[in-house]
């Protein structure tokens, strides 16, 4: 599939897929800029619906999606939501002032909407979108993120680009508790030490891609009690698809590409992945 190719791309239909982290919210205007055609949040899940996925997590991670996030939850069946900073997003608070006023607002948020809410996330560290003196910072923000998950007693979803040993060792010293890597990053090694710590990996398109060899094997050296599935929609959308708007339909061609490196059938990894997001998520069950 070409890159400039754009526009939507077709589903592949499996029926009970759990996409356990994307960004509904977001895809309309990422397509528009795409040049896809139009199409609503709730355009977007019935689409993916009819494609096979079950559930959903509507991740929001920018303080104008929290609001949006849960109620967009409350009002559609199968969508589950989860709410957090970015470390990213921490940073362009300008310091400690600006985002603790976010965080605040991210738990009344949570207290306002606690029907639907999953998980804490994502939160993590990121140092290839930022250098390493962000470090004190962004751990900081990491550590308050793991403290509300504990208190919550929920499973906090991690976005970890550039920082596995930074983002291991900060979850080990906050005592995390529950903890899913969001589309994992990282290779066989360090996905045994994360399931040996009893945490999830969840994988999105990326372990589709051809040049994406570690988070491959990392992917295989797991067990599969730990393994979840995402599309991270509308980025990272799974070959042949790659550069076009994804968005939860997609997951089908994840879900094959993850059979057939363990030469499973797609509906059988759409189980597998199904069933470990309600082991992992309790509001999932």
């Amino acid at each position: 599939m070409k890159h400039k190719e754009r526009g939507w791309a077709e589903p592949l239909k499996v029926e009970g897929m759990a996409d356990d982290h994307t960004h509904i919210l977001s895809i309309p205007s990422f397509a528009e800029q795409e040049g896809a055609q139009p199409l609503s949040a709730e355009e977007i899940w019935k689409k993916s619906r009819e494609a096979g996925v079950e559930k959903v997590m509507e991740v929001a991670c920018e303080e104008k999606y929290f609001e949006e996030a849960a109620e967009f939850a409350e009002e559609n069946e199968g969508v589950f939501y989860a709410l957090a900073i970015h470390p990213i997003e921490a940073l362009a608070y300008g310091g400690r002032e600006g985002y603790l006023r976010a965080f605040e607002k991210m738990k009344s948020v949570i207290s306002a909407h606690p029907k639907k809410l999953a998980a804490i996330g994502e939160s993590g560290m990121d140092f290839f979108h930022a250098d390493l003196s962000s470090l004190p910072f962004q751990k900081q923000a990491l550590l308050d993120h793991i403290a509300l998950a504990n208190d919550l007693d929920l499973p906090l979803q991690i976005h970890d680009h550039g920082a596995h040993r930074e983002v291991f060792c900060a979850l080990k010293e906050g005592g995390a508790k529950k903890v899913v890597f969001h589309s994992f990053s990282g290779g066989a090694d360090f996905a045994r030490a994360v399931c040996q710590e009893g945490w999830y990996l969840s994988f999105s398109g990326m372990v589709t891609f051809k040049n994406a060899k570690e988070v491959q094997e990392a992917f295989m050296a797991a067990p599969r009690d730990k393994i979840l599935s995402e599309t991270d929609a509308p980025s990272l959308t799974p070959s042949p698809y790659r550069g076009r708007v994804n968005a939860p339909w997609m997951l089908g061609w994840t879900l094959r590409f993850m059979g057939d490196l363990l030469h499973l059938p797609a509906s059988e990894i759409a189980k597998i992945t199904r069933e470990n997001a309600q082991a992992a998520y309790e509001a999932w069950r």
